[in-house]
């Protein structure tokens, strides 16, 4: 019974961290190594987790984005039926044709603010504003604004060119979408920047917790060896002096 006792008793913890592939799987195997392990762990997953936040807010910009790309279409197209229209060879049923035509458009102005949303969240319709986009470990970030993409806010809510509206609102119009995109723009530069460091912070991370805690295999199945064959020679040694033991009684007893 001592001798199976001591089989392999040596090889276990080996075998262990073989199968897991790192050296800490508990903290009795490395008390100092566990703790800064475990606070790894932590700091990874709130810079997974961070990133997460950072591309779910590059994605609701780049839809915004796409969406106020559709309204310049719309609205270069406004423009130019618009200048059509003010050509004094049209008669009021040319220009009724053409507001028919305009109208469409606005209406696809209307249908590109009522679709644009993320998450259930309408990005251009005025109500995305200082909306808190968590980049840091300590919960802060950056707020993000698209505004407002509607005919109302874009001054083309009652435009008809039958009835003589100014053309230059067109132009304002335009002017003012581009200046949204471009603020969608810099604040995808700025999430995106923000994801590239985290992605480098995460990779800093990963790279200082496999040193710490993962398992030199090679090194293992050596020392395991290593290990199996003290293990043998004890056996051997336990078991050579077991029957020496027992020659020794068996003398005893012999008259």
């Amino acid at each position: 019974m001592a001798i199976s006792g001591v089989s392999s008793v040596g090889s276990t913890n080996y075998y262990g961290a073989i199968a897991s592939g790192s050296r800490i799987n508990s903290a009795a195997d490395d008390a100092a190594g566990s703790a800064i392990h475990e606070k790894f762990k932590s700091q990874e997953g709130a810079t997974s987790a961070n990133m997460d936040n950072i591309q779910s807010g590059i994605d609701a910009l780049n839809v915004a984005d796409g969406s106020l790309s559709s309204i310049t279409d719309y609205l270069q197209s406004i423009k130019e039926l618009s200048i059509k229209a003010s050509n004094g060879l049209y008669t009021p049923a040319d220009k009724k044709a053409i507001q028919d035509q305009i109208d469409q458009y606005k209406q696809g102005i209307v249908d590109s603010v009522n679709s644009s949303e993320f998450n259930t969240r309408k990005l251009i319709d005025g109500s995305f504003e200082n909306v808190s986009v968590v980049s840091n470990p300590d919960g802060s970030g950056k707020d993000i604004s698209i505004g407002e993409a509607t005919l109302k806010a874009l001054g083309l809510e009652d435009y008809d060119v039958t009835k003589g509206s100014d053309m230059s609102q067109v132009d304002k119009a335009l002017d003012y979408v581009n200046s949204r995109r471009t603020k969608v723009g810099a604040d995808t530069n700025a999430l995106q920047s923000a994801y590239n460091y985290s992605a480098g912070s995460l990779e800093a991370l990963n790279s200082s917790d496999s040193n710490l805690a993962d398992l030199d295999i090679p090194k293992a199945v050596s020392d395991l060896k290593k290990q199996q064959l003290l293990d043998d020679i004890t056996i051997q040694m336990q078991r050579k002096h077991q029957e020496e033991e027992e020659q020794n009684s068996i003398t005893k007893l012999l008259p």
